[in-house]
């Protein structure tokens, strides 16, 4: 009988130190889990700016010096992308069209205005004073309801005129031509070397 007891105690004892085990156990292999399991937040942050720039990488038209024809009542000069030609009269340029480029990072617009008109740049009878603007890459301009493209335009001193309401940032798909058309009557007024500036102005397309 006392032997019994004995067993019964040591057997009671050994199922504790099991329970123990198991816990101790269970314990380590939860925290273990914890650390393969668990997990640590974190952000970055940026901000992008956009930017609008537009560059005239060809900026002037020199027609230098010339003269109407004798016998014609006026002289038509005007440039056409690369090209350029003279009608009626004797001026010459080596170059074609202004060529401006949306260098910024956003499409954009771009606004058109002269410091002088036709009749304060040329004067005399019909004189003309006008411009155009010419997609030189493939989808670089869509002008909405604007001038239409490829069309002449009278140029207003007055005021700015908004050509390419979306004008494209994307290499290969952002440059145009501005080109220029000038009648000069028999009667032109407005002699010697004659300038006039043309301001570009970029603004948020759309706007």
């Amino acid at each position: 009988m006392e032997a019994n007891k004995t067993l019964l105690i040591l057997a009671i004892i050994v199922v504790v130190i099991s329970i123990v085990n198991v816990s101790v156990t269970f314990l380590k292999v939860s925290d273990f889990k914890e650390q393969i399991t668990g997990y640590a937040s974190g952000y970055i942050n940026v901000t992008i700016q956009s930017q609008i720039i537009v560059n005239v990488s060809r900026a002037s038209i020199n027609w230098s010096s010339g003269t109407v024809n004798p016998g014609e009542t006026n002289a038509n000069i005007f440039t056409h992308a690369e090209t350029a030609e003279s009608l009626r009269g004797n001026w010459t340029t080596s170059v074609g069209g202004m060529v401006i480029e949306n260098v910024g990072n956003v499409n954009c617009s771009i606004d058109l205005q002269s410091n002088e008109s036709a009749a304060t740049l040329i004067g005399g009878t019909d004189p003309g004073f006008q411009w155009n603007i010419t997609v030189k890459d493939v989808d670089s301009c869509d002008n909405g309801a604007g001038p239409a493209l490829s069309t002449w335009w009278d140029v207003n001193s007055s005021e700015a005129q908004e050509f390419c309401d979306q004008f494209g940032y994307i290499t290969a798909s952002n440059e145009v031509y501005l080109d220029i058309n000038l009648t000069i009557p028999y009667d032109a007024t407005m002699n010697g070397a004659r300038f006039s500036t043309i301001t570009i102005t970029a603004d948020a397309a759309g706007d």
